[in-house]
């Protein structure tokens, strides 16, 4: 009797074991099914939908039970478990069928503000596609380390991604040829380097340059120059 007893607190505890693992096994399918129904019911999308969740950005293909399968702009097929996409924040990009594009620039210091506002207007006038009860702003946002920083926003309709970086590829490319044509420098980074007096030659390329008389003090939008001690 002793023995049968110890049986079966043996088996039990052996279920039991089971039960346990088996628990954690289907937890996560039954979190994702339960997910998915929740998804069904509400409809916070739909496929053909462009959305961003749990760090993916794609557009719906399919929405299954347990997975939501998204195409990403670079051709990839993401399967995103249900219970991901329901624990995390989505973007629905295709519910307003309008988004707004930021294209940020910088120019130099010297640099004429309200010319730069007028001929960065000026460069969007005839840019097709652009919302026409939303106007086209410039927002300067800040002194940067060698450049006054700037940001053109402008809205669009909005179906694809495509749509969107279209948009932004060609207001860059009208914004650089009406600065280039107005004179306004956009910066690029030059490195600075400080000499002492006695190594300027060996600086130049005329002859080596001992280490510790030469050193870049930090990289910035200005030409090189030679400063003596």
């Amino acid at each position: 009797m002793l023995s049968l007893d110890k049986t079966v607190t043996s088996l039990l505890a052996g279920v039991g074991i089971i039960g346990l693992a088996l628990g954690f096994v289907f937890q996560d399918i039954a979190a994702n099914f339960i997910s998915g129904i929740i998804i069904a019911v509400q409809r916070p999308f739909m496929v053909g939908d462009v959305i961003e969740t749990d760090k993916y950005f794609g557009t719906i293909e399919s929405i299954n039970l347990r997975t939501l399968d998204l195409r990403q702009v670079t051709g990839e097929l993401v399967r995103v478990p249900n219970r991901k996409v329901f624990e995390s924040a989505v973007i629905n990009y295709s519910v307003t069928t309008r988004r707004r594009v930021d294209l940020p620039c910088g120019v130099a210091y010297d640099s004429d503000l309200e010319q730069v506002r007028a001929v960065a207007l000026a460069a969007m006038q005839g840019v097709p596609n652009l919302l026409p009860d939303r106007r086209v702003e410039v927002m300067f946002t800040g002194f940067g380390d060698s450049a006054i920083n700037f940001t053109l926003r402008f809205w669009i309709p909005y179906v694809r991604q495509a749509d969107y970086v279209g948009a932004k590829s060609e207001a860059l490319m009208r914004l650089k040829r009406a600065f280039d044509g107005a004179g306004i420098v956009i910066p690029f980074p030059f490195a600075r380097s400080t000499c002492r007096r006695r190594c300027w030659r060996s600086c130049a390329g005329l002859r080596p340059c001992p280490a510790p008389r030469h050193r870049t003090v930090r990289a910035d939008f200005s030409p090189i120059s030679w400063v003596g001690a």
